[in-house]
């Protein structure tokens, strides 16, 4: 009785005891953590992410400032301060969240690995960037956009060897696209591909570059160059094995080129024929025919030189 007692005592705090929980950190990945006792900071802090992640970013915040006030220990503090970064990301105040990023830097070198820092600090500057500053500030001459870019700017000149510096560059690349800023967005392109010419986003960065120079296309008046720009980026993407995600929107875009390029023979050619000059047509009908044979333009400029050599 007394040994069936017992056992179902142990049997019971077994089975009541809590499982030790999964966490994942840049560092070291998924690992799991320890049940930590009521009244702890890990026990606090657990319950923070736990709130975290399931999207309660303002209660998360709370409980991690009271525990970076309340605790002396510089690694729980750092922590936690991390944290309240991460809350205030999360709400789009990555002005804030900034502010916490460098007190790490200043007050708790080290403590944070390397890798969660560089990965806050790029989200932050991706998030001042974009705009996503939802408080509005009263701080003097400062531009949450402004400082986005200037902290992108930063990260990708540090070179091949930085984590997020080809992020940054595409990022930056992104930004000007999307502002329709041509001349920075190609500067923005020029230096990833000099810069990181390795980097897995650089059939991304082709496939907005081939985009911007498309766009710009306009009129019949358009610069020939960024005709044949365009169409050697996208040669070039469609030979990169990494491009093979953008292989069907690269063939559309060579088709549409080839009829860009097939309409602007076919009106030179109209030009020339308006003019009584039928030679000079009848070359750049024939270029149609050559070189875009299964454009819409083919028949027309077929047509048009069988009119041309009626006797």
């Amino acid at each position: 009785m007394t040994i069936s007692l017992i056992m179902g005592l142990v049997f019971v705090g077994l089975w009541s005891q809590e499982p030790g929980e999964l966490i994942f950190t840049p560092e070291h990945g998924w690992e799991e953590r320890a049940p930590a006792e009521k009244g702890t900071f890990d026990y606090d802090f657990y319950r923070a992410r736990d709130l975290y992640d399931k999207g309660n970013f303002r209660s998360a915040l709370n409980i991690f400032r009271r525990l970076a006030r309340r605790t002396k220990e510089p690694t729980e503090a750092a922590r936690a301060l991390f944290w309240q970064g991460e809350s205030l990301l999360a709400m789009g105040r990555p002005t804030k969240a900034l502010d916490l990023h460098k007190k790490i830097a200043r007050e708790y070198p080290g403590v944070i690995s390397q890798a969660e820092m560089e990965a806050q600090e790029y989200r932050i500057a991706l998030s001042l960037a974009r705009g996503k500053e939802r408080r509005r500030l009263v701080r003097p001459f400062y531009s949450p956009r402004k400082k986005g870019l200037v902290m992108l700017e930063e990260m990708a000149g540090r070179g091949p060897s930085a984590p997020f510096g080809d992020d940054a560059q595409m990022a930056l690349l992104e930004y000007y696209i999307d502002k329709e800023e041509p001349l920075e967005a190609e500067l923005a392109f020029e230096k990833l591909k000099e810069v990181y010419p390795g980097s897995e986003l650089m059939p991304l960065a082709r496939f907005q570059k081939i985009n911007l120079l498309l766009q710009e296309l306009r009129g019949p008046a358009y610069d020939i160059s960024l005709l044949n720009q365009a169409e050697s980026e996208a040669q070039r993407l469609s030979r990169d094995p990494r491009g093979r995600a953008f292989a069907q929107k690269i063939e559309q875009m060579l088709k549409d080129i080839s009829e860009i390029r097939a309409e602007r023979d076919y009106q030179t050619a109209q030009f020339y024929l308006r003019r009584g000059k039928l030679e000079a047509a009848r070359i750049y009908l024939e270029k149609v025919l050559n070189e875009a044979p299964g454009t819409s333009w083919a028949d027309r400029a077929q047509t048009q030189l069988q009119v041309i050599e009626r006797p």
